[in-house]
């Protein structure tokens, strides 16, 4: 049987059309990573809690390129980049525009 994957989709059923990105990577990243802090600020690393690895990095650049219809050049693929919410937000926005 066929289930969609959790990591693909985004569980409020939010669009870029009517949610912020920073909205919608941070409905992901705390569905998808349980162990990140509940009072996760869209500034705190997402590396340095431990709750996200180089695998749930790859979720992540999975996750934007289908959600926000982009992609993400291998030069793009950075600490830098994906450190925190905001980061991630501001890639995919400059992707977008």
């Amino acid at each position: 049987m066929n289930h969609p994957s959790p990591d693909m989709t985004d569980p409020d059923s939010t669009t870029p059309d009517d949610a912020s990105t920073t909205a919608v990577v941070t409905s992901f990243v705390t569905q998808r990573f349980p162990a990140l802090p509940d009072d996760l600020a869209t500034g705190d690393s997402l590396l340095e809690s431990g709750a996200v690895d180089s695998l749930g990095m790859l979720d992540i650049v999975m996750f934007v390129e289908e959600k926000f219809d982009i992609m993400i050049d291998d030069d793009e693929l950075t600490a830098e980049h994906f450190e925190t919410v905001d980061s991630i937000s501001q890639l995919v926005d400059s992707k977008r525009s």
